[in-house]
């Protein structure tokens, strides 16, 4: 399915698609995962509210990779693409995945 998206830089609403059809210049994404997990997931609470809860700060997220943040059009941003942090913690897992049957193929499990 394609998700549709509010784009607050460009104006606009846009639409999301994992069909390659969309797509060209495909790579495998290469990242220093020791700085992707030096990434904090944070409690706090909402200032407007007064209700706790969890999640990322953007600021904080998007000093890793800008593109997973959602801009508030005026330079800073008001939230993240929490979809596409799945993409590195997909890729996070696969190594650790990959790692963990490389352990298991030398101790001959």
């Amino acid at each position: 399915p394609v998700m549709m998206a509010y784009d607050m830089t460009n104006g606009g609403v846009g639409f999301q698609s994992s069909s390659i059809r969309f797509k060209s210049e495909i790579e495998t994404l290469n990242f220093d995962i020791e700085e992707f997990m030096n990434l904090n997931a944070r409690e706090f609470t909402w200032n407007e509210t007064g209700r706790k809860d969890l999640g990322f700060i953007a600021e904080e997220v998007t000093e890793f990779d800008t593109r997973l943040g959602v801009s508030d059009g005026q330079g800073g941003y008001i939230s993240m693409h929490y979809d596409k942090m799945t993409v590195y913690l997909f890729a996070v897992v696969k190594d650790l995945y990959n790692r963990v049957k490389a352990l298991e193929n030398n101790m001959g499990a």
